[in-house]
């Protein structure tokens, strides 16, 4: 699966905020949203001074961008009680089999709860961990971009000691 424009469409009129992950600069930083063009014939997202293609947020090598997003765990009491839910459970379960009204949904959007699972399929970060996700980002693409330079190397590799 990979992330798509009806993926981010519901969060955009809230100020989604991205995490950028950049393995050759080895930082990270938390990026807003500020347009969105579909004239193209494809769909580009100008987050920060970047534009960048929704098909390439989490397929590029060395900048990945992930939408920040609350676990439906995240939901409280209150939301359930307010909402007419005898549990949160049950809230959930309304959530997850497409039966809550769509005014409720709306505030699922406005505080940015992952409805549709994307954190646990890797095309979003949890918003509680952001800089422990960030820095695994950052090594792991390190690892495969060094496996990829030293696959691509003329020169055979020496073992050491």
């Amino acid at each position: 699966m990979k992330l798509e424009p009806k993926h981010l469409l519901p969060y955009f009129p809230y100020g989604l905020e991205f995490l950028c992950t950049d393995s050759y600069l080895d930082e990270s930083d938390v990026l807003s949203w500020t347009a969105f063009d579909s004239t193209g014939g494809g769909f580009e997202l100008r987050i920060s001074n970047i534009f960048i293609e929704i098909d390439d947020l989490t397929s590029n090598k060395e900048e990945k961008y992930y939408p920040i997003l609350k676990p439906l765990s995240d939901i409280t009491e209150h939301h359930a009680k307010v909402w007419g839910y005898s549990s949160v459970e049950k809230l959930i379960k309304a959530i997850r089999e497409k039966e809550l009204p769509y005014h409720y949904m709306e505030e699922l959007f406005e505080e940015f709860f992952d409805f549709q699972d994307l954190i646990s399929k890797g095309l979003a970060v949890d918003i509680k961990d952001i800089s422990n996700i960030a820095q695994t980002i950052i090594n792991s693409v390190k690892v495969e971009l060094d496996f990829i330079k030293l696959t691509d190397s003329k020169e055979k590799p020496t073992m050491i000691g």
